[in-house]
Parts: structure tokens; sequence; C-alpha cells
């Protein structure tokens, strides 16, 4: 790596400096960021974003994300790389981000002068400014969601956690063992996770997760538990109960070490909950449960916990629970096939043994290795899937999940409104307008195209940029014929004077009336100069509403096949014929006696007509053909 740094050298500077370090491998963050690490002594600060050369060839791998060290000592002298691959993806996602603002910065600039409080109702950040909207209009309850892992000592109940976690909560080294006690550890998105002492290796042990879950427990005497303890690494320090007893460290002797305690003890808090008290509370809050078993154990379950999935099946059937068969195999990568015949043979027999007590979804088990994380990500998606919206997580996803549909319909809104607009200015200016030295009907439609890929972005799905000339082509042609009327001209009549006289002298007429200017017709038609509309504007709003659906239809509905010129003009097509059909007889002769008082004076003029007159008709055309449209192309895929 070579890198700027920051050397702490007084009297000194370095503009650069050359370090090595060892690959480790990979690493997943926020469950969305991929990174490489690997341990390097020598990186120091200012080297973020430096290159990562692969030895052998000197080929770029990555560049420099941070260096981390932990409190405890925990993945010393880690380094995370942001790898090639990876910000291939996150800079084509960028470009493309920086593409649809831009092009969004030049329609506010050609559109905010022509449409009526365009900056409020399209300012340059409106998609998340909806989500805020949406949330200051929703009442939302945030809460934390935990998970209780159970499962028989040895079988990878902490290096789970602790993946999931994404940080060494619960050290698996001796410094922290629940053996007569629960421990809580919390994520940093706010999900808490509950570690538990073995199951079956003595019935105070396995009785402690049951009494912790309302359970029945083993009756052997002396062993029914009473009062659970509780060891709380969470930030708040506030799980359980409100009543509970206040314990000391020397409480939990032979489970937690000094050096552990010593380095965490501003984070750590011990109490005592009675059985009931907690069971009631862990029976609200609870959201699912995970059960550990390892491909080790011969038989594949013991009776022990067999019993209890079996409880829990019966008692607790609506709280889901993940099962997860821990595999400690280095040559395991993913794949059930490739593991040894005898852990092949230990999973089904404890699929078998779970059919045979009528546990339910016996077959559903997720395979990992906590040693070397392969097939967690299975269990982190699976996890993932099933976290309640309103777990207390970044405030814009839970707007984003919870109100989804609803986010949706206001963008799909939005996008309509400005349709309306476009098809109101594209009435009342003729189609040869020029404006701000710029084709007004082009960039128009142009804008339609921005708009829509700028609201929709997430669905990933644009029309190709091509079919834009061709469209505004074939809609030229829908204009009006030139209009025309005969000429009358004045014109200057001089008859000779010899024959004049001829004429009054022999025929007594007066010629008078032939002297002068005279008005007559002019046979040849001329052309009038004039505006040219689509069919005096209405056809304009007919088949800019069409070019809307068929936009709106390739956006919210996914098509498995690119959208070429003849799928689109088929889309149009259909468009025409919906628009066609909501256009009623009162609201066709509305908007045509709008339009036919369209004043042809100043640019300011004409646009305030179409976004005070035009516009709500226009817009409630489009609320029709738009519901119209959805039903259709929802029955159309079933």
């Amino acid at each position: 790596m070579t890198g700027v740094s920051d050397v702490d050298d007084p009297g000194h500077q370095y503009g650069w400096l050359d370090t090595t370090g060892t690959w480790q491998g990979g690493a997943m963050r926020d469950r969305e960021v991929r990174l490489g690490r690997m341990t390097s002594k020598d990186v120091v600060p200012g080297m973020s974003g430096a290159p990562v050369r692969r030895l052998s060839d000197d080929v770029v791998i990555g560049v420099v994300s941070a260096r981390y060290n932990s409190v405890d000592g925990w993945l010393r002298d880690s380094v995370w790389v942001a790898r090639t691959e990876h910000l291939q993806e996150l800079l084509d996602d960028f470009q493309d981000d920086e593409d649809r603002m831009v092009a969004m910065r030049q329609v506010r600039l050609q559109m905010s002068d022509l449409i009526a409080g365009f900056d409020a109702k399209f300012p340059e950040d409106f998609r998340d400014k909806l989500i805020f909207d949406v949330r200051d209009e929703k009442i939302f309850t945030l809460r934390t969601a935990r998970a209780l892992v159970f499962g028989r000592t040895m079988v990878g109940k902490t290096t789970t956690i602790n993946y999931l976690l994404e940080a060494p909560v619960f050290p698996a080294t001796g410094q922290l063992t629940c053996t007569r006690s629960l421990a809580a550890g919390e994520h940093r998105n706010g999900l808490i996770f509950y570690d538990s002492p073995g199951l079956g290796d003595e019935p105070y042990q396995h009785n402690i997760t049951c009494a912790a879950l309302g359970l029945p427990q083993m009756d052997d005497e002396g062993e029914v538990v009473q009062d659970v303890r509780l060891i709380d690494i969470t930030t708040n320090q506030a799980e359980g109960p409100d009543s509970h007893r206040t314990l000391g460290v020397e409480d939990f002797s032979g489970e937690i070490s000094d050096t552990y305690y010593d380095a965490h003890r501003d984070y750590i808090s011990f109490k005592s909950f009675a059985a009931a008290d907690l069971a009631a509370w862990l029976g609200e809050k609870i959201d699912f449960l995970v059960f550990v078993a390892s491909a080790g154990q011969s038989g594949g379950l013991y009776r022990a916990e067999v019993n209890l999935l079996r409880e829990i099946s019966k008692n607790m059937g609506e709280t889901p629970l993940f099962k997860v068969f821990n595999v400690f195999d280095a040559g395991f990568h993913g794949k059930v096939a490739s593991l040894p015949a005898a852990s092949i043979e230990r999973i089904e027999q404890a699929k078998q043994r779970l059919h045979k007590a009528g546990i339910q979804n016996p077959e559903d088990w997720i395979v990992v290795d906590s040693a070397t994380g392969v097939g967690l990500d299975e269990l982190v998606k699976a996890f993932a899937a099933m976290l309640p919206v309103d777990v207390l997580r970044s405030l814009q996803n839970v707007v984003r999940e919870r109100y989804a549909e609803y986010i949706e319909s206001r963008l799909d809104e939005s996008f309509l409104d400005y349709a309306g607009h476009i098809a109101a200015l594209t009435s009342v200016f003729p189609v040869d307008f020029q404006y701000d030295d710029a084709d007004f009907l082009h960039f128009a439609v142009a804008s339609l195209f921005t708009v829509a890929e700028y609201i929709f972005v997430e669905r990933k799905q644009s029309v190709p940029a091509e079919l834009l000339d061709t469209f505004v082509d074939e809609l030229r042609s829908h204009r009006t014929k030139p209009r025309y009327k005969r000429r009358t001209e004045q014109v200057e009549v001089s008859v000779p004077g010899p024959f004049t006289g001829f004429l009054e002298r022999n025929f007594s007429l007066d010629m008078s009336s032939w002297y002068g200017r005279k008005e007559i017709r002019n046979k040849r038609r001329k052309q009038r100069a004039g505006d040219r509309y689509l069919h005096g504007g209405i056809r304009a709003i007919e088949v800019i509403l069409a070019f809307t659906l068929a936009l709106r239809e390739v956006n919210l509905f996914q098509f498995q096949e690119p959208t070429d010129h003849q799928r689109f003009q088929e889309l149009i097509e259909k468009g025409q014929q919906i628009v066609a059909s909501g256009l009623t007889q009162e609201l066709g002769l509305r908007l045509d006696a709008l339009l036919s008082a369209k004043p042809e004076g100043s640019v300011e003029d004409r646009a305030s007509f179409a976004n005070k007159t035009v516009f709500p008709s226009v817009r409630e055309l489009l609320a029709i053909a738009a519901e119209d449209s959805t039903t259709m192309a929802r029955s159309r895929r079933g």
C-alpha cells in the first residue's frame, strides 16, 4: 500500500508511505457493505483511499477504507479494504445517480418558470423529502428486536451470535461463559441477542432457558429455577422488567473473567429476576428464537433438545424459530452435499427426530460453519427478512419498509402531476415553440423520461432514450394543417381616357365609380401567419397522457424483456385507448371550450393559462386513465 501518511514525527512531514500487509479474507458490514480484511501494523492516519496492490503481480485489488483496533484487542491491526469489484458497482450507481441529478437540474432550469410552484412540488431531493414527509405524517413506534439463542454447549452459539452482532460482544475464549445465567448483547442498530446456558449438560442449566421462556422445567429435585440472572451488556443496560435485584460481579464467579470485566465495567450490569416476571417480559419482547445444533453430535440431537423444541412448538408456535446446524468443517462451501457422509447422516437424523416428535417444519435447517462464516450470510438474510419493520433501525429504512406501498403511490402521484403539467403546456404552446433557444416539444417529452427515471429509480427499468426522437417526430405528424382564408385586397383601377369618354358619350354611362381603389377577392388561398397546434391542443393532451401511461407501466410493472420501440409503441396505443375511454363527453367538451379560449400572447400568459385553467381538467382525466391502466396492467400479470 502506498498512501498519504500522517506520521507523528515533530518537525518533519511525510508525503507518502509504503507498507505491506497480509490478506485475511472478507467481511460483511451492516448487512450490505462488502469489505475485504487484511492485517498490517503500519497503516497510519491519512492512508484511507490508498491503493492496495497484490505483490505477486502489482494488480490493484482495492483501496484502504479504514483501520480497526478494538478496545479489547480483538481484530488487532485489521485494515478494512473496499475491493475493486465492489467499488465498480458503487461507482456505477453513483454515476447513474449523478446523471439523473444533472438531468433533473436541467428540467428544473427549463420548467420552473413554466410550471406554477415547480420548486415546491418537485424539489431537488423530493424523493427523500417525500419519505421525511411520510415520517412526519405517520406515528412510528420504534422498538428494539430481541432474539434468544439456545443449544448445547460447544455447538457454536457464541460465535453465531458474534457474527450476527458483527462484533465479538461475547468472547468465545472463556472470558464470558453463560453456565448459570443469561447474557444480553446489542448490535449497534438496536438488535439484542440473548445467550443462554448449554442445554442438557445439567438440569439446572437446561431449566434456565425453560424458565426464561416460560416453558415447563425438568422437575429434578432441587434443580427447578426460581430466579434467572442476567449479564446485561446492552447500551442502556435496561433489559428485563423493572422488578429485579441488582447483583455484583462477585455473584458471577466462574462466568466472567476479571480481564473482561475491567475492560467493560462501564458497559455491564448484573441483575436477578423472578423467573415468572422475566418470562412474562420476554414473552412480549422476543421476536424470534435461534436454535443451534452441531453436526458433531452423535445421533443428531439429544433428547433434551428435542423436548425443548417440542415445548416451543406447542407453546410458542407463532414465534419464528431458526434452526441452525453448525458443521465446523473447513471444507464446507455452502453445499450440504460437499460435507462428509457422517455430517450429512447426522443432519438427516436430526430432521427425522423432529419429524417423529411432531415439530413444525422439521426440514427447515440453515447449515453454517461459524468458524469460517460460510453459510451465516443465509442466516443473516433469513433473520433480516423476519425482522419487524418497527425495529429500531435507520428511521428512513423503517419509513420505506412500513409504508412502501404508500410512498410508491405518492411518488406515482408526483409523476402524474408532472405529466399533467406537461400535457397542459403542450396544449397551449404551438408545436414549433422555442423556449430558451430549445425546441420546447422535444424537451417537454424528454423531461417525462427524466422525471420517470428519477422517481422510479429503484425499479431499475427505463425506456431506451433513442425512442424519444421517434416519438416526437410521430407527435409532430399529428399537428394541425395550415390554416387558410380568402384574402381581400385593394387595387388601383384605371380605365383608359378615350375609351371612358366614348362610353359616357354614346351610352350615357357614369364611369366615375371605376376610378380609384377597388377591393377584390383574391382567388388564391394563401397561408395565414399564425400558430400550429396538435389538433387545436386537445390532441396534445391525449398523446402526452398516452405516452405518460406507457412510461408509467414500464416503470411500475417489471418486464422480463427490455422495452424496444415496438413494445413501447404498443403501450402508447393502449394508453390512447384508455385515455379515449376516460375522456367523457362532459370532460371533452370542457377541455375543448377551454382550449378554444387559449391566449396567443406572451409566454407568461400562456403558461399561466395552462397551469390555472387547463391543468385541473387534464389532471382529472389523467387520474381516471391511470387507475384504469393500473387495473388492466395488474390483470394482465395475473
